[in-house]
């Protein structure tokens, strides 16, 4: 019934894992390495699923995104386990905004997620509200995406950064799932940043850009 797992637990426990070359893969290999743990890697596969049913159907521990198994967290057929520190934390998006505004931002693991947001028009500066559509490409297999949804209130922040005043867009999630922030680049341009409103350290483009529809 335990919510949080440590290093010293991970030992020689049977994993089902992603395929060489994957990103989840490369993060997990990188922690066992610096933590010098062994683990049994008794599954690898390229599709979530496979991976979900290891961990379902015999009993094998597994690293992938919370969003992937929330279905199957709701109905007490997996356990998530928070590790001690945030070693394990990743942050990709690929988006696309609706009413004039899309782009493609990168994805560190499969084919990328499908990001439809829809801002509705504030007023007065009143905050409003958000639907956000998220498509996570080849989840299930190849062809076999699988969406999630997200409603919540949306608003315009401002903080200094770097020295700077700096507005963005903060979507806050009505289920209490951490908020998402856009700095606006400018009238027409959206850019996709952390909750300090800092840019990822990359030179990969996390832009959305209004466009004529």
């Amino acid at each position: 019934q335990k919510d949080i797992v440590y290093a010293s637990e991970l030992e020689g426990r049977k994993f089902a894992i992603r395929e060489k070359g994957s990103g989840t893969r490369k993060l997990f290999e990188q922690y066992l390495s610096a933590h010098n743990i062994h683990i049994h890697a008794a599954w690898e596969a390229n599709c979530p699923r496979t991976i979900l049913n290891a961990v379902i159907y015999n009993d094998a521990l597994a690293v992938m995104s919370q969003r992937l198994v929330k279905h199957e967290c709701i109905h007490h057929a997996v356990k998530i386990f928070r590790y001690e520190t945030s070693e394990w934390d990743r942050y990709f998006k690929l988006v696309c905004l609706k009413r004039g505004t899309e782009g493609t931002l990168p994805a560190a693991d499969g084919p990328g997620i499908d990001y439809v947001l829809t801002l509705n028009a504030a007023t007065d500066g009143v905050d409003t509200t958000y639907t956000l559509d998220m498509t996570y490409l080849d989840a299930e297999g190849q062809g076999k995406n699988k969406t999630f949804s997200s409603k919540g209130k949306q608003q315009t922040i401002q903080k200094v950064v770097n020295k700077k005043p700096t507005k963005a867009v903060k979507l806050t999630p009505n289920d209490g799932e951490a908020p998402m922030y856009f700095v606006i680049v400018n009238d027409t341009t959206l850019r996709l940043v952390n909750d300090s409103l800092q840019e990822a350290v990359s030179d990969l483009n996390y832009d959305i850009i209004k466009v004529k529809k």
